[in-house]
């Protein structure tokens, strides 16, 4: 049986939302992806300009799911869901099937699966019985499953981050925070022509507030960086004061 989903999209920037492209694999069934081509029909129309990029890690949803007790909503990650979609027309599956149709590499469904199958609310059975999840596992739907709450919350297990890549992650943050307020420097001068250093500092805050909140010193360097690419000019004779180089 095939339900239709109710899609729901939430649109950042990257410097608000500090994620590059995904690797994963994921592939969505094709009732949602037709969703997913829908809106981005929808959206470059409205927004010619920009790019959209999905990160269906960060993905959630919900399901309504029926079991021996009765029926329960659950709330989880948009790869959980997945997985557990598959289970509408198949009692058993196995990890290489389960794989084949969502596509994910080894080490994100094996933390998938190790939520569904292995955490304290075991969605789905695996044989055979364990703490690990590996290839030639096999699953089948919990229909046992019994919880005193009607709605649930099944928890993502992450993977540790290194601190490399930790470090590569905020290097993504600085570098696309450090381009918004170029932008915004350019911008503010384009439309004042000239402006003192403190009037300047306080409009590119007040530009990009809504995005996140630059501290002084990296304005202020950004502003030095603006002057030496020829975008503003120091005004002679009138202590830090910038004029917009057309």
């Amino acid at each position: 049986m095939e339900v239709e989903p109710l899609l729901s999209v939430k649109v950042l920037q990257q410097s608000t939302w500090p994620f590059g492209q995904e690797d994963t694999g994921f592939m969505l069934p094709a009732n949602m992806q037709a969703q997913l081509e829908d809106f981005k029909v929808y959206y470059n129309e409205n927004h010619p300009k920009r790019a959209l990029m999905w990160l269906h890690s960060l993905g959630t949803a919900s399901l309504v799911v029926a079991f021996k007790q009765n029926t329960k909503t659950i709330d989880l990650g948009l790869f959980h869901a997945r997985v557990m979609l598959l289970f509408m027309d198949e009692d058993h599956l196995t990890y290489e099937e389960i794989q084949g149709q969502v596509g994910l590499k080894h080490k994100d469904l094996k933390l998938v699966l190790l939520a569904l199958a292995c955490g304290k609310k075991k969605i789905l059975r695996k044989t055979p019985k364990g703490p690990d999840v590996n290839s030639g596992n096999s699953f089948q739907f919990n229909y046992d499953f019994k919880d005193d709450k009607v709605k649930l919350r099944i928890a993502s297990i992450s993977e540790k981050i290194t601190e490399e890549e930790s470090i590569k992650t905020q290097d993504m943050v600085d570098e696309s925070r450090k381009y918004t307020v170029q932008a915004a420097i350019v911008r503010i001068m384009k439309g004042s022509k000239e402006l003192h250093n403190k009037d300047l500092v306080n409009r590119v805050v007040d530009a990009v507030r809504m995005h996140f909140h630059p501290d002084i010193p990296s304005i202020k360097k950004e502003i030095d960086w603006c002057i030496d690419n020829e975008y503003l000019a120091r005004v002679e004779d009138r202590k830090d004061v910038f004029m917009y180089v057309a």
